[in-house]
């Protein structure tokens, strides 16, 4: 199990932690407790310094995403209400509860 603090892995020995807090390119990754660099922002330093392209996060990036997720949500809940009966059968076939899906909140 990673740690949660980079003090706490420098006292447990551990090369790696994990905060859940993004670093300052955006990324949510564990990090290396030799310099606190995350997971992702190493493999975009090394593919730079091979001379690939790298992904990087712009500042609309958080906006967009929860934009999309809002979208995708309001489509499942639409196409659930237009195939309510058929979305019910595929759930008791798969053995499930059919009752309402914990994603779908009116």
């Amino acid at each position: 199990m990673l740690s949660k603090s980079r003090k706490e892995a420098i006292e447990k020995g551990t090369k790696t932690y994990f905060t859940g807090k993004y670093c300052h390119r955006g990324h949510m990754d564990a990090r290396y407790t030799a310099n606190g660099e995350c997971y992702t922002c190493r493999e975009d330093r090394h593919m730079r310094e091979k001379g690939e392209d790298c992904y990087v996060i712009d500042d609309g990036y958080f906006e967009r995403e929860k934009k999309r997720e809002d979208e995708r949500k309001k489509k499942m809940i639409d196409y659930y209400q237009r195939n309510k009966e058929r979305c019910d059968n595929i759930i008791r076939g798969m053995g499930l509860d059919p009752a309402t899906p914990q994603w779908f909140q009116l």
